[in-house]
């Protein structure tokens, strides 16, 4: 079930929503799912724009490199265990909200 968005959201500039549309798109072609794919399947395209507009209005933060003797998942194995984690929330969710 869907629930409701909390009023209107400011949307940022369409080309950057078309960017990261397109993004996840070919990601999702590629077969790398993720949390933007969750988002959009479970609650729909509004509520997905209305969390990528978060996202894409959020101040850049740097992230620190990883030490040289961290492993380094493969960009495959990567993207399977996230959405083996999302599926494990939003399956919770489910549960929770039964």
């Amino acid at each position: 079930m869907k629930t409701p968005s909390p009023g209107p959201t400011a949307v940022p500039d369409k080309s950057a929503l078309v960017g990261a549309y397109e993004e996840l798109r070919r990601r999702f072609l590629n077969r790398q799912y993720g949390s933007g794919l969750a988002i959009l399947m479970r609650s729909g395209l509004k509520e997905w724009m209305i969390a990528c507009s978060s996202y894409l209005d959020a101040p850049a933060t740097s992230v620190p490199a990883p030490p040289h003797d961290e492993t380094i998942l493969p960009q495959g194995l990567r993207a399977e265990l996230v959405a083996i984690l999302a599926g494990m929330l939003l399956h919770r969710c489910q549960e929770a909200s039964s």
